[in-house]
C-alpha cells in the first residue's frame, strides 16, 4: 500500500506546485507521465523490494523466491529500457524530468546500495540494459537528487 500511496504523493505535490509533471492541455504527455508513475509505484517499487528481502533480508535462503523475483526485476529493467530505447532522450518522458522519473530511479539507486551491491553480482552492473545504466547515471548527477540521498541517509 505504502508505494501506491507514494506515487499519490508525488502526483499530489506535482499538480499543487506545476512542477514534474506535464501541464493538463498537454494530455498525452500527461498521461504518459501518470502511466510511468503508476508503473513504478505499483511494479517496479513492488519487485524491488521483494526481490531486495530475499536476496539479503530473509532469514533463510528461498532459492526460488530469489530467482522469481530477480527475473521480474530483469524483467522490468527491459521495459524500461524498451522505454529509453524509442526516444533516445534523457528522462523516460524524453526532456522533461518528471515524477515518474523520481519514482523510478530510488529503485535502481536500492539495486546498488541497499541490497548487497546485487547491481554488480546479480545485473551484471546493468551490462543488458545500457540505455537504463545511462539514465541511472544522469539521475544520480542530479543535485536533487543528490541531496535528497543525503536527507535520507539516516533513515533506514
Amino acid at each position: 500500500m505504502i508505494y501506491r500511496e507514494s506515487g499519490s504523493i508525488l502526483l499530489y505535490l506535482a499538480e499543487k506546485y506545476n512542477e514534474l509533471v506535464p501541464p493538463e492541455n498537454d494530455t498525452k504527455n500527461r498521461v504518459q507521465c501518470i502511466n510511468w508513475l503508476l508503473w513504478a509505484s505499483s511494479g517496479l517499487s513492488v519487485q524491488c523490494k521483494l526481490f531486495g528481502f530475499y536476496y539479503k533480508y530473509c532469514p533463510h535462503r528461498l532459492p526460488y523466491c530469489i530467482t522469481r523475483y530477480e527475473n521480474e526485476v530483469r524483467r522490468l529493467l527491459g521495459v524500461l529500457e524498451t522505454q529509453l530505447a524509442k526516444h533516445q532522450k534523457h528522462w523516460v518522458l524524453g526532456d522533461q524530468f518528471s515524477i515518474a522519473d523520481l519514482a523510478i530511479w530510488p529503485w535502481i539507486y536500492a539495486l546498488h546500495e541497499n541490497y548487497d551491491n546485487c547491481i554488480q553480482d546479480v545485473f551484471g552492473e546493468l551490462k543488458e540494459f545500457p540505455l537504463v545504466k545511462e539514465y541511472y547515471t544522469r539521475c544520480m548527477s542530479r543535485p536533487a537528487s543528490r541531496r535528497a540521498l543525503d536527507v535520507t541517509r539516516f533513515i533506514d
